[in-house]
């Protein structure tokens, strides 16, 4: 638990590898994981409202993942903060994915970072989309 309410995460990484670590560490660390995801598509589908989070973390290169995917949780989900990251290095930037989101986090964060930095997001009021 971080600070007086639990944080609860859905993550979509296409790499089962960084699903696994970052799902440890954040319940580890006090965090709920509602739902992992391996691709857009699926983070779309398996959403409900007994695994709505306060967070969706996903990776920015993320397959069947665009801004139309976070235009489509901000609509049928506003109260969740849409957090992308990347740590591929060399990959162009979707400019759209980045203006729709809440936060972006930088390439190199490491998981301490991250804990903070999700419990700091989780706290603040989601960007709307007009």
């Amino acid at each position: 638990m971080i600070g007086k309410k639990t944080i609860k995460v859905a993550f979509a990484d296409h790499y089962k590898l960084m699903r696994e670590v970052v799902k440890e560490y954040l319940l580890k660390s006090g965090f709920t994981v509602t739902l992992e995801a391996s691709n857009g598509n699926d983070l779309i589908d398996l959403l409900s409202e007994e695994n709505c989070p306060d967070i969706c973390l996903i990776e920015m290169h993320l397959k069947n993942a665009d801004h139309e995917t976070i235009n489509l949780l901000k609509i049928n989900w506003p109260d969740i903060k849409i957090v992308v990251y990347s740590l591929e290095r060399g990959l162009p930037i979707n400019q759209h994915l980045l203006l729709a989101a809440d936060a972006v986090l930088p390439k190199g964060i490491s998981l301490s970072e991250l804990q903070e930095k999700l419990a700091r997001i989780s706290e603040q009021t989601p960007v709307l989309i007009s």
